[in-house]
């Protein structure tokens, strides 16, 4: 540290020492360094102090009225933690002024900003007014001290493809985190590195992988950390690139813009995109153009994705999947999802102006895990939470029934089974159980709800049974795939129903 210390510097360091050892103590605190300072002759403490007629005996006599309690090793000098960052301000202070060295005015203006230790305690007794100090230092040493800040702080405003999510944490725009602690603890963990700060978080769809970067940037707020998250969106920053090179330059101009900022994480949801974003032509793709940045730790990221999608895109690059810590984000257990809810619903009573009992709550959870089982906690119970309240207001409704909440899972999920369905089931026996998996959601998604071999003689009957079909299930009857077997006689066309073998063109794609 004091290799940034003028010699003028070190000797005040060195007259602080003098000063505590003369008294006996072996830790050195700011009420030393402040009567160092004001010793120095034509110091800007000594001139400044003298003005408002402040002597050396007025410091001393302060000095020994004060009664502090420090732990003596004798032969072994210690600074307090107070003088620590004195010095540690004085060396950032130097950095923004532009000087090679610490001088005696930033040791002293960064005393004067240390509130909370001995030496501004003096002053304070004395009736010192340490702002209008400061400000005199800042005049005569012409520090121009707002335009360094406003040089270091980051202007999103030219890059139209970022959103700043602590700024919406500071609007009070986003729903808290609940729970998660053990992931926000191992994403800080990452973010801390040296090399490869970076990590992805992998998920199924809705269990809160973008909620989880919000929370982080809640919990640096609140704990007053300069740290801005921002969110890139891939589609706006390839938008508008017509010409060889502006998608390049766009990059790494934001790049540029945000490369060894400690006070900058960078959030990308649905990570997979960059990769090919922007290659035509035979150009880099934006994957290729964050590689170096991303290994070397000049700019520090968290991405999000689906495990689907990690696995069929991010693997296939190994050189990006060794730059990024994956961090697995489980869905919450009903428990906790619960949990969630209830620490959430004052936001829904707030904007619907309904009250939601807690049986509610418990009931709603319990019925959707049942209903939207294709679908992942805490999203699907939040998303029926939200329109159940908003069927409530419509309805000029007081407080949240069960019943309500019943309806809207009936209407999400399509279970209204008219009269005529009804009847039809009965007339085709076989089609109960099929029925009963339907509305129970039991069944994979890309599966068809029942497959029937028909032999008939007549079309007009077929086509009867298939309405009689649409109107059970209640879908549309083009939902209805009608597949003529006179048409697969040959050995090849059987590859237009399970799709193409080993090593032909799209046998690779699950849903074909």
């Amino acid at each position: 540290m004091f290799t940034k210390f003028s010699p003028q510097a070190k000797g005040i360091i060195l007259r602080s020492h003098r000063y505590a050892l003369n008294q006996n103590e072996y830790v050195i605190g700011t009420e030393f360094l402040l009567l160092a300072l004001f010793n120095e002759p034509n110091s800007s403490c000594q001139v400044l102090l003298g003005e408002l007629g402040i002597t050396e005996e007025d410091l001393i006599d302060r000095i020994n009225k004060i009664n502090v309690f420090r732990k003596n090793i004798p032969g072994l000098i210690i600074y307090t933690p107070k003088l620590r960052l004195i010095l540690e301000k004085a060396v950032e202070l130097c950095k923004k002024t532009g000087t090679d060295f610490v001088y005696e005015e930033h040791l002293f203006y960064a005393l004067l900003n240390t509130p909370d230790c001995i030496a501004c305690y003096i002053l304070d007794e004395l009736e010192v007014d340490r702002e209008d100090l400061s400000q005199e230092i800042i005049d005569v040493m012409g520090w121009d001290l707002e335009n360094t800040k406003k040089k270091h702080k980051l202007n999103l405003k030219s890059f139209s493809f970022v959103e700043n999510i602590t700024e919406l944490v500071e609007k009070g725009q986003l729903l808290p985190l609940i729970g998660r602690e053990d992931i926000l603890e191992r994403i800080n963990n990452v973010l801390n590195k040296k090399n490869k700060r970076n990590c992805i978080l992998i998920g199924n769809a809705g269990v809160g992988k973008t909620a989880i970067v919000e929370g982080l940037a809640q919990k640096y707020y609140l704990e007053k950390k300069p740290i801005q998250i921002i969110a890139l969106n891939v589609a706006s920053l390839v938008a508008g690139t017509k010409y060889r090179g502006d998608f390049e330059q766009r990059l790494k101009d934001f790049i540029e813009a945000i490369k060894n900022r400690e006070d900058v994480i960078l959030f990308i949801d649905e990570i997979h995109n960059i990769i090919n974003a922007g290659n035509s032509d035979n150009n880099l793709d934006m994957a290729n153009i964050l590689k170096p940045s991303l290994a070397r730790g000049e700019i520090r990221c968290i991405g999000a994705t689906t495990v689907d999608e990690y696995y069929k895109y991010i693997i296939s690059d190994m050189a990006l999947t060794r730059r990024f810590l994956p961090i697995f984000v489980d869905e919450p257990t009903i428990d906790e999802t619960i949990h969630i809810l209830l620490n959430i619903k004052k936001y829904f009573e707030s904007f619907h102006q309904i009250v939601i009992p807690t049986e509610t709550i418990t009931h709603l959870v319990k019925q959707v895990e049942k209903a939207l089982v294709e679908r992942f906690f805490p999203d699907k119970a939040i998303d029926v939470l939200d329109e159940a309240c908003a069927y409530a207001k419509i309805h000029k409704q007081k407080s949240l029934t069960c019943s309500i909440v019943d309806e809207i899972i009936r209407t999400i999920t399509n279970q209204h089974l008219t009269k005529e369905g009804l009847n039809n089931l009965n007339k085709y026996p076989f089609l109960k159980k099929y029925y009963l998996r339907y509305y129970s959601n039991i069944r994979s998604t890309y599966q068809p709800i029942v497959s029937i071999l028909c032999e008939y003689e007549d079309e007009n009957e077929l086509n009867c049974f298939l309405n009689d079909l649409a109107c059970i299930f209640n879908i549309r009857s083009e939902a209805i795939k009608k597949i003529n077997l006179n048409h697969f006689t040959d050995h090849h066309s059987i590859s237009n129903l399970i799709g193409a073998p080993p090593g032909y063109v799209g046998f690779d794609n699950p849903h074909t």
